[in-house]
């Protein structure tokens, strides 16, 4: 999610469907620990529930994502941030009286 969030055209956010930079399962993998057949997988998934698609050909053409996936996201982003916070809060008496 957040390698094709980072590949978005942040300049299109109004629109529904924004379009990124990555075009392949292949480029989706490159560089991080996915496997392609893995990414191949998580995108088929993605698009049969219509949260991302191809604006072409698929596998030559730019991914585009939706709103929805977006909101999923950042979602995702703001609890992780809430985990940490209550996590902070609960130590943070304890590593004040130290």
């Amino acid at each position: 999610m957040r390698r094709l969030i980072a590949a978005a055209d942040h300049e299109a956010f109004a629109e529904d469907k924004i379009m990124t930079s990555i075009v392949s399962a292949n480029a989706l993998a490159s560089g991080s620990s996915l496997s392609r057949a893995h990414a191949g997988r998580k995108l088929v998934e993605a698009e049969a529930i219509g949260v991302l698609g191809w604006s072409g050909r698929r596998g030559s053409s730019p991914i585009w994502i939706s709103e929805a996936f977006r909101e999923e996201y950042y979602l995702n982003q703001a609890l992780k941030l809430d985990i940490i916070e209550c996590a902070l809060e609960l130590r943070l008496p304890w590593i004040l009286s130290r």
